[in-house]
């Protein structure tokens, strides 16, 4: 390793920019909710901590079946960084046990503290500032769940006190109009329709969504291709990929640039939202460079 760059770079490189270690830990923290919310905050917190001992090796066999080494280049000392940032988790898990003891539900908020900890060490391991920005926010979503619910007096938030969150919590927050509204319309929605959204066509969720006030275009394509991960997906009002095509296939953005955009997505068949993804990754990947 020459410098810090390199050392950042081979990280980076070798495993995928921490991105499938992210998804991982997701997928560990959303099979902890539905143990919480079918079963018990026990079960929850349990699933949690057996779960998170899998996150790593998960992670590595996903990012070798990808192409990725799933490793770094023993030379590089970023490495006992990373390691001594994995004992400090560890270490700093039982905290957040211990104040289960006191309300079960604070071992969440504990663990999100601490595992916001752990991604401010990544911002120098891969040498991105995005990981200052999840940590950031990690941390003030631990602190604002923590604050509300005890402003609700709640001790855990569930669909059937989301109402008294709603009023106690929610009432003194400073909210747009129009934000509030979307905000109710959506719920209501929810409310009133029980469906399975992996059952119904692109159009049809168009349609649906398209009935809440503030909810546009744009965020509904983004449900669409994040959320759903639906595969012929092309959001042309998207403010990055306007900026990314204009600059990859010099066109003209003042001469009818939607026009534009979509003549050349038509190049992309029905696989118009893999094609998006990758231009958005590689844009991500250029700035990082």
């Amino acid at each position: 390793m020459q410098n810090l760059q390199d050392a950042q770079h081979d990280m980076r490189d070798g495993y995928a920019y921490g991105s499938i270690g992210i998804i991982v830990s997701g997928l560990v923290w959303f099979v902890s909710c539905l143990a919480g919310y079918f079963y018990s905050s026990q079960y929850a917190i349990w699933t949690l901590i057996i779960g998170g001992m899998f996150i790593y090796p998960l992670g590595t066999l996903i990012e070798k079946l990808l192409g990725h080494r799933g490793g770094h280049d023993k030379a590089n000392p970023l490495g006992n960084l990373a390691m001594e940032g994995t004992i400090w988790m560890i270490m700093c898990i039982p905290l957040a046990y211990g104040l289960s003891f006191i309300k079960t539900e604070w071992f969440f908020q504990g663990m999100m503290m601490i595992i916001a900890g752990r991604y401010l060490t990544f911002a120098s391991i891969y040498g991105m500032r995005l990981y200052w920005g999840l940590g950031a926010l990690l941390g003030l979503s631990a602190y604002g769940l923590l604050k509300m619910l005890n402003s609700a007096n709640l001790e855990k938030l569930s669909p059937d006190n989301f109402r008294q969150f709603e009023e106690r919590a929610l009432g003194n927050i400073k909210l747009a109009a129009g934000k509030y509204e979307t905000i109710v319309g959506i719920l209501a929605l929810w409310e009133a329709n029980k469906m399975d959204w992996q059952l119904l066509g692109d159009e049809e969720i168009i349609s649906t969504l398209s009935t809440i006030k503030g909810i546009g275009k744009w965020t509904i394509d983004m449900v669409l291709l994040y959320t759903l991960e639906r595969p012929n997906i092309f959001p042309y009002d998207d403010f990055r990929l306007k900026q990314i095509m204009v600059s990859l296939y010099n066109l003209d953005p003042k001469a009818k640039l939607k026009a534009q955009m979509i003549e050349i997505a038509k190049n992309w068949g029905n696989q118009k939202s893999l094609a998006v993804l990758y231009l958005l990754a590689w844009k991500q990947y250029q700035k990082s460079l």
